[in-house]
């Protein structure tokens, strides 16, 4: 495939993700109700609309060209729903009006949902694409509307539209970004593929260990958090946050804060970020910034990727391959870190840069990294360097959601000699 081809590629995966997050427009459920529309028709056609104002045409192209499979994704991100409003509304053919969201844990426990205003919302689109418009390559485009769209919405207070009134238990954007999510199983043809990744550091206790004897928890665990991190953050970054399924990129402010910097370190995108993150605490926040988001130890040692069976630029990902990248990279993250804590020379390389640029503040030597880090380093690796060797072997498994799919399939159907078989990793 010529550069050319690799481009529109690149476009048609990140058009498709974009469609899939705008599918249903965000003020859905009052656009069913006739209370609220741009358009004066369906949501269908207000969707095609907050695309249309938010200037996606530009970077993306008309997604009329992606609407069969975000049609799919979105009928797999909403099966179990499906299931039960099918059933219980069966001939019901007018819209149910609803204004209650339920906790899906204990549905009697419910909070009212307000009215959204016609002001609001354009205010909400034409805020959002006036922070988009810088963005012309469809990668950095898609980041910049997967991080602003929910929490440009939450940050100004505006009432959340339920996904299905007749489900009132998750949100619209519960359901649209989890049709994003869902959207890797289908790309690029529509079937059923791609990949579930389980990435897991084993010596977690040896290095919280050391850090107790250094006598600062938090040093371990920033470890920890930073080397799971930068393990992800390359496939993050070349499929789109999405992809990551545990943990969240939704309200992460390691994900935020290193797509600023990635992106250039605008101001404008950060301070949606920080309105929220400062609405969060009683009195705000004094300052939150970038920095001190990827100096908080909150990513876990164990993550989950939902990866798609082809890469933006079409190459196919084989399961085997993948698996020995994912290694790779987990290697490369704890090499970045030992490197950081050991004072020796700035990290350079990307997509890993504007981590350790946000992480230093230009610092130079030793001070780039956190005190406490470079005192844990010291000490593991002259008391325990047995510590470093063993989060060097993380474990690794690589699911092919399309064979077990196919398999699955053959179960459901009654293939003579598959069912009660018990099946082999």
């Amino acid at each position: 495939m010529g550069p050319g081809g690799i481009e529109e590629s690149v476009k048609a995966f990140f058009r498709a993700k974009a469609w899939a997050l705008l599918h249903d427009p965000p003020h859905k459920m009052w656009a069913l109700y006739g209370t609220l529309r741009l358009t004066g028709r369906g949501h269908e056609e207000e969707a095609l609309e907050v695309w249309r104002r938010l200037g996606l045409n530009d970077v993306f192209g008309d997604p009329a060209e992606c609407k069969e499979i975000v049609r799919r994704a979105d009928d797999m991100a909403s099966t179990s729903d499906r299931w039960i409003t099918n059933f219980s509304f069966a001939g019901v053919r007018e819209v149910f009006e609803y204004d209650q969201l339920h906790n899906v844990f204990n549905p009697r426990l419910s909070t009212p949902i307000g009215q959204l205003e016609r002001r609001e919302l354009e205010e909400f689109l034409g805020q959002l694409a006036g922070k988009l418009k810088r963005f012309t390559d469809p990668r950095e485009a898609y980041h910049a509307l997967y991080a602003l769209y929910e929490v440009g919405w939450t940050a100004r207070g505006l009432p959340p539209s339920l996904a299905d009134t007749r489900a009132p238990t998750h949100t619209l954007f519960d359901h649209t970004y989890a049709t994003t999510l869902t959207l890797n199983l289908l790309w690029p043809d529509g079937e059923v593929g791609g990949y579930a990744v389980l990435v897991d550091i084993p010596g977690i206790q040896q290095v919280v260990g050391a850090a107790r004897k250094a006598g600062d928890f938090w040093a371990g665990s920033w470890m920890i958090s930073a080397i799971t991190w930068l393990t992800l953050w390359p496939f993050a970054w070349e499929f789109g946050a999405d992809v990551l399924l545990k943990p969240s990129p939704r309200y992460n402010p390691y994900y935020h804060a290193m797509l600023c910097a990635q992106l250039g370190g605008d101001d404008r995108l950060w301070n949606s970020f920080e309105n929220l993150y400062s609405s969060l605490y009683p009195g705000g926040l004094p300052s939150f910034e970038p920095r001190h988001a990827v100096r908080q130890p909150v990513i876990p040692g164990t993550a989950c990727l939902i990866l798609p069976k082809e890469r933006p630029n079409g190459q196919k990902l084989e399961r085997s391959s993948l698996e020995k990248e994912v290694r790779e990279r987990f290697e490369k993250a704890f090499e970045l870190v030992l490197t950081l804590a050991s004072g020796e020379s700035a990290v350079g390389e990307e997509p890993y840069a504007a981590f350790f640029k946000l992480l230093s503040g230009g610092a130079p030597g030793a001070e780039r990294a956190p005190k406490p880090v470079v005192k844990l380093f010291r000490i593991v690796r002259d008391n325990e360097p047995k510590a470093f060797e063993s989060l060097l072997k993380s474990r690794v498994y690589v699911a092919d959601i399309g064979e077990l799919y196919a398999k699955w399939l053959k179960t459901v159907k009654g293939e003579p000699g598959v069912a009660g078989r018990r099946w082999r990793s």
